[in-house]
Order: C-alpha cells, then sequence, then structure tokens
C-alpha cells in the first residue's frame, strides 16, 4: 500500500514540474519582451526629442548666421573712417561728398603723384639715375636699389608710382634738383602751380616730417591735372611692370582688380598719417576723383566712396564753393 501510494506521488511529480516550469519560462519572456518594446519606445522617443533638438538649434544658427551677416553688410557698407575725404567729378568740378576737405594732414606715399609727375616732367626714359648711399638706405617700402649702380629713370618711376618705394623716390628727387631737400621745394611749387594751395611737401617720399602736410582736396587737384598727362595716366593703369634688370613690380592699387571702372590711383600708409588714398574712378561716362586721409579701412573706405558717386540714389551733391576755387581746375 505504501509502495503504491509513492509511486503515484511519483508520477503526480513528474507531471506536474514540467508545466510550473513552463509557466514560468512563459512569463520571463513576456516580461523580457516588456522590456525590450518599453526600452525601444523609450528610444525612439528620445531620437525624436534629439532630432526635434538638433533641428530647432540649426534654425537657431541660421537665423544668427543671418543676423550676423546683415549687421556686417551694414557696417562694411555704412562704416567710413577716413578724417578726411572728398569725391570730385572730374567733369562737372562737383563734390559729391566731402568730409574735412580742406583739413591739413599728413599725405604719406599718396605724395608721390607729385614726385613721378615731376619726374616724367623732367627725365627721359632712358636717363641714368645712379643711386647713392642716402637713397639705398631709405625705409620700407622699397624695392632694394644698389647703392653707386646706375638705373633707367623709367624703372625707378614705375617702382616709386606703382611699389611705392622709398629708395627710387629719393633717387629721382636727387637726380632731378640734387637734394631731396632741394626737390621737396620743387614739389612745394608744382603743387601750388596745380591749385593745391595749402600742399606742403618736405620729403619725396611721403615720409612722416615736420611741417609736411596736404588735403583730400589739393590731392584730387593734383591727381586730377596729373591724370591728364598720357605717360603717367598709363603708368597708373599698369598692374605689373618688369624691370631692365628683371625685377617684377606689382602695383599697390588693389582697385585696378577689384572695383570696376579703377583707371589709375596711389595708396600711402604710415604710423602718423595711417592709411591714404586717392584714385580715379569712371563708369556710365561719369569720371570721378576720390581721396581721402587718415583712414583705419583703406578698401572699405574707397569702396564706400566709389558707392557715393556712382550707385547712391541721391548722392550728396554739392555745388562747387568759390573758397576752393574749383572752378579753377
Amino acid at each position: 500500500m505504501r509502495c503504491r501510494a509513492i509511486l503515484i506521488f511519483t508520477l503526480a511529480l513528474i507531471l506536474i514540474l514540467p508545466s510550473t516550469s513552463s509557466f514560468a519560462e512563459t512569463k520571463k519572456c513576456q516580461n523580457t519582451k516588456k522590456k525590450v518594446c518599453y526600452t525601444a519606445q523609450k528610444k525612439a522617443k528620445q531620437t525624436a526629442s534629439v532630432k526635434k533638438y538638433h533641428k530647432k538649434a540649426k534654425k537657431y544658427n541660421k537665423k544668427r548666421v543671418r543676423k550676423a551677416s546683415k549687421k556686417y553688410r551694414r557696417q562694411y557698407y555704412s562704416a567710413f573712417t577716413a578724417h578726411s575725404a572728398i569725391v570730385l567729378d572730374a567733369d562737372t568740378n562737383y563734390i559729391y561728398f566731402a568730409k574735412n576737405s580742406c583739413l591739413p594732414l599728413q599725405p604719406a606715399s599718396t605724395i608721390k603723384i607729385v614726385t613721378g609727375f615731376l619726374a616724367l616732367k623732367n627725365l627721359e626714359e632712358s636717363d641714368p639715375v645712379t643711386v647713392s648711399r642716402y637713397a639705398a638706405k631709405a625705409p620700407c617700402q622699397k624695392v632694394y636699389l644698389r647703392c653707386g649702380e646706375t638705373y633707367p629713370a623709367i624703372d625707378l618711376i614705375y617702382a616709386t608710382l606703382l611699389h611705392s618705394a622709398n629708395d627710387a623716390s629719393r633717387a629721382l628727387a636727387e637726380k632731378i634738383a640734387g637734394s631731396e631737400e632741394e626737390f621737396a621745394q620743387i614739389m612745394t611749387q608744382t603743387a601750388h602751380d596745380l591749385g593745391a594751395k595749402n600742399t606742403i611737401c618736405r620729403t619725396s617720399s611721403g615720409l612722416t616730417a615736420p611741417g609736411q602736410w596736404t588735403t583730400a582736396y589739393d590731392l584730387a587737384v593734383i591727381f586730377k591735372k596729373a591724370m591728364r598727362d598720357e605717360k603717367f595716366s598709363n603708368i597708373l593703369k599698369t598692374r605689373t611692370f618688369e624691370t631692365h634688370g628683371g625685377k617684377l613690380v606689382v602695383s599697390h592699387n588693389k582697385a585696378l582688380w577689384q572695383i570696376e571702372g579703377a583707371e589709375g590711383g596711389k595708396t600711402g600708409f604710415t604710423r602718423a598719417a595711417k592709411k591714404t588714398y586717392v584714385g580715379m574712378f569712371k563708369r556710365n561716362n561719369r569720371t570721378v576723383v576720390i581721396a581721402f586721409l587718415g583712414s583705419e579701412n583703406l578698401w572699405s573706405d574707397v569702396r564706400y566712396l566709389v558707392r557715393k558717386a556712382f550707385t547712391d540714389v541721391r548722392p550728396t551733391i554739392q555745388a562747387a564753393k568759390t573758397k576752393l576755387d574749383v572752378s579753377a581746375i
């Protein structure tokens, strides 16, 4: 009897245990599926929120970039840094824009237009110019002329007007007048004869010197009359020039490459004078001369004045004043 009961109990255990284990396994599988499903949903939500965040951030950054670019463009087109400036119509003698145009300031290398103009008038292209020790020791900017060597005058004229070479301008001054001091007096008289009554020259290069100054108006007057000389205008239209010694002289006037209608110009810079410029531009049968002194941003100011002359809907046109004697230009 006892054996029979043990046998029945054993059989019952054999029948019950597999069903219990399968139930546990099923429950465990269901829990795992729930966890996997929850994890997948959570990841999907996180991915969606991250995508939404990136989309908003991208849109926000685009707005910031757009605002910044607008602000930069406004500053680029509206900010004018020169202390003194003028835009003069070369045909009608009207002043399109003026800012302290008669304020005397240091001219820097823009005064080399007088040096080059006088050299073209007084020297032949092939005239030999011997470089002195004083000329060779001129500070930069220069073309590193060698003391005692002889160069053709045309090479030094190109170096002066295109490359703004101080050693070349000194050599030309000594060739014409014997010394730079004597040549500076001739420069001053020439400027006065051209109508620039407020210009006083102390050096042939425009390097800072006590008592040396010019005005934006005077520079425009000198440049306008100098550009009537065919040789002078042809040199200032030149972008590059190869000297007889094989040196390549490149113009500092980037407007020839970058600004439409540029006919020629001369840049200048010293710490005292800051950035200076004088140039001529022609568009739509109109020719203007722009000049400015004491600039912080040279090419931005050039573009500003060119825009004032040619693209303003209502340009600030000012009639010629009698005290400036514009009608006599």
